[in-house]
């Protein structure tokens, strides 16, 4: 299994290239940045902006080999408004022209999200060479053994068919199937506390 570590802000580089090189070929953003080479130069701006406002605030962990990175928000809390004020012009400087479906897909999985404390799963990346080689199931397993323990919660938005499997294995239920337009779908997913042996 994965060495997984909680990283730092000299990791955020590292972290960055790993969720833009994961995430280039995701469905969602096939379709909402077609361009190969624009998506190639828009992704690092992207989750560079994310990463930096959840560095404070949320939590990022790394495999120790820099192949993977996971992105979760605490539970019962929002974005400070210092976080949010600065990466709301980072986002729209970083996607341009995209911008505006990306916000248009927020609100339709926001109104799934629970209104209740949970851990939300922002981000998992893991680059493409090392898939399928345990590093997704390490770094859920960070926190969800954490959400047993508290008793709290999961939530996420599955980008693909394959994740969606991935995360059903981890005991991830959908409870909606999201698309705009003709968009791909983009999944839901909840999972409930699992009672730790003992």
């Amino acid at each position: 299994m994965a060495d997984v570590k909680l990283a730092s802000a000299i990791d955020l580089p590292e972290v960055v290239a790993t969720l833009a090189e994961a995430f280039h070929a995701v469905p969602i953003f096939r379709w909402f940045i077609p361009d190969e080479t624009r998506r190639a130069a828009i992704l690092p701006a992207f989750f560079a902006a994310m990463c930096e406002a959840y560095l404070p605030w949320g939590e990022i962990h790394r495999s120790a080999d820099g192949l993977a990175a996971a992105v979760w928000a605490p539970p019962g809390e929002h974005m400070p408004e210092a976080q949010a004020a600065v990466l709301g012009p980072k986002l729209a400087a970083a996607l341009g022209e995209y911008g505006a479906t990306s916000a248009e897909i927020r609100p339709l999985l926001a109104q799934w999200h629970p209104r209740y404390p949970h851990y939300f799963l922002h981000f998992l990346a893991v680059r493409p060479a090392a898939q399928g080689r345990g590093y997704g199931s390490a770094l859920l397993r960070t926190v969800l053994d954490r959400c047993d323990a508290e008793g709290i919660p999961a939530h996420l938005d599955a980008t693909s068919e394959e994740n969606k499997r991935l995360y059903e294995r981890h005991k991830f239920v959908v409870t909606a199937r999201v698309t705009l337009r003709d968009s791909p779908p983009l999944w839901c997913m909840l999972r409930d506390v699992t009672p730790q042996n003992g």
